[in-house]
């Protein structure tokens, strides 16, 4: 249910409807993480790969497809991501590389 040209209402559907959803979604993820961060928004790169991380699955097959994408977004765990943030166990890098630039990363897993 939304707006519409002539000052009214309307019950719609498919992508006009999900883009405001899912923008409005997006910009509290990114408000988080200026709160945590001494204001610092994060580039659109790791805002993307926030959401994809912590897409619910949807539709009958796994992982990506023509009709559900990554799935739908889980604002809640994409918040917990950002709040659990330890460098350790759970981190999100912002990392710029150069042609030929190499970047590792030792991680070390824990048997639960």
């Amino acid at each position: 249910f939304s707006t519409v040209s002539d000052n009214g209402y309307a019950s719609l559907n498919g992508t006009s409807m999900a883009t405001p959803g899912a923008m409005g979604s997006l910009v509290l993820l990114q408000e988080l993480h200026r709160d945590l961060h001494n204001g610092q928004f994060m580039r659109s790169a790791t805002l993307k790969a926030l959401a994809i991380h912590t897409a619910k699955e949807a539709g009958l097959h796994p992982g990506p497809d023509y009709s559900f994408g990554w799935g739908l977004i889980d604002v809640e765990a994409g918040a917990k991501v950002l709040q659990s943030q330890d460098d350790v166990n759970v981190f999100v890098k912002e990392i710029s590389l150069a042609d030929g630039q190499v970047f590792e990363l030792e991680l070390f897993p824990q048997e639960n």
